[in-house]
């Protein structure tokens, strides 16, 4: 455990169990949204791995934590819970719509075409006749479901070690509306999409106040798809010749002003190679469609993960993988450092985090709209603040 950086205040962090319950009482955030002044996270159970203690995977509560942005609660408080962890369900989403914070999670008791959502910690099990399987994303007032998808989650410290892999593939799936009155939820009628995208992402789709945005495997390569409610239409394509082998999506993020997405190499071969590039358009053309694009960064030096953005840039972890010490041929994903991408100049600059632990260092990275001034980045414990001015003049990390 480091000393706390001035420059990188944790705004929450998971308790560090001590070892006599470690295999019961350890934790890390899966899943994380920002509201106009708090953040909510999801806490994950989970069984840390060694050759001297093989912890399995536990079937613990799920929490639901809300944590003020500003750092003055950094262990935050507990707002709900989402259910009981296991291995062969999805980790719950999290989604801001219209009503504020929701939190969605299929029930391992159940068959996997029930979903739940919980309203100030009060679970409610929707109708199961809709035919939606399991959740693979949420985003504003939607959510994304796929048949036949085994969960897998990247946020996990073991992650790509020493737990049941799952698959990264693009399965049928349906994209579904919903609302809320009051505290019922009401789902509409789901849309059926092929190939819907899953990879390393946060969320398998991205919302913003006009569409519903996701990443459809096509034969070959990839395409941006947009879903207006009277179906999808293709924005842009991602031909397999202008993508490295093995690349699978690892990011996705709109607002109204730009749709972002990301692919890199697949963190579950092993070793990770490196490999990383980032597409962006404008909003503008999204109504019509855009056809083929450049993407505004690539690389063949690095591996990305994760990707936020604000009116005048993209930003994304930068993850490679390091052994675990005390566990034999065991690998973990490994943040070193954030990169940013302007979107006028395609300019690239990049922090370097000093984190050595396997397992730890920046995943993901979110921008919170009530805080225009920093950027959020997510490890699998801690959550911490780190000023978008401190990118000025930075290449800590070369392209």
């Amino acid at each position: 455990m480091p000393s706390p950086a001035a420059d990188a205040p944790i705004v929450f962090g998971v308790p560090i169990p001590s070892a006599d319950v470690i295999c019961t009482a350890s934790t890390y955030i899966t899943s994380l949204a920002f509201g106009s002044d708090s953040g909510y996270a999801v806490v994950y159970p989970y069984g840390p791995q060694n050759d001297d203690n093989d912890c399995g995977t536990p079937t613990e509560q799920i929490g639901v934590m809300q944590f003020p942005i500003d750092g003055s609660l950094p262990t935050g408080r507990t707002v709900g819970n989402a259910g009981m962890s296991s291995p062969n369900i999805s980790t719950p989403q999290l989604a801001l719509g219209s009503n504020g914070p929701l939190v969605w999670f299929d029930m391992a008791s159940q068959s996997p075409l029930t979903e739940v959502v919980t309203l100030g910690g009060m679970p409610e099990v929707l109708p199961s006749n809709l035919g939606l399987g399991n959740l693979v994303g949420a985003s504003g007032n939607f959510i994304a479901t796929a048949s036949g998808f085994q969960a897998t989650d990247p946020m996990s410290p073991n992650y790509p070690c020493c737990s049941d892999n799952g698959n990264n593939q693009a399965p049928p799936g349906e994209v579904a509306q919903y609302t809320v009155d009051g505290v019922m939820v009401t789902l509409m009628t789901p849309q059926t999409v092929s190939g819907i995208a899953i990879g390393e992402l946060a969320s398998s789709i991205a919302t913003n106040s006009s569409a519903v945005f996701y990443l459809e495997s096509k034969q070959p390569g990839f395409g941006l798809e947009a879903f207006t409610g009277s179906g999808s239409t293709e924005l842009a394509t991602m031909s397999q010749q202008e993508l490295s082998n093995g690349t699978i999506p690892v990011g996705l993020v709109a607002d109204d002003a730009h749709v972002a997405w990301a692919f890199a190499q697949d963190g579950q071969q092993y070793p990770l190679a490196s490999g990383c590039q980032i597409w962006a358009t404008s909003d503008s053309p999204i109504a019509a469609g855009s056809g083929a694009l450049a993407p505004i960064f690539s690389s063949s030096n690095l591996s990305c993960m994760g990707l936020a953005l604000d009116p005048q840039a993209v930003y994304f972890a930068i993850v490679d993988e390091k052994s675990e010490q005390g566990c034999s041929g065991c690998m973990s994903l490994h943040g070193v450092g954030i990169g940013r991408v302007d979107f006028a100049m395609h300019m690239f600059s990049s922090i370097a985090f000093d984190i050595a632990a396997p397992g730890s260092g920046p995943r993901r990275i979110y921008t919170a709209p009530s805080d225009q001034d920093d950027v959020f980045v997510l490890d699998p414990l801690v959550v911490a603040k780190i000023s978008k001015m401190a990118f000025s003049g930075r290449m800590d990390i070369a392209p």
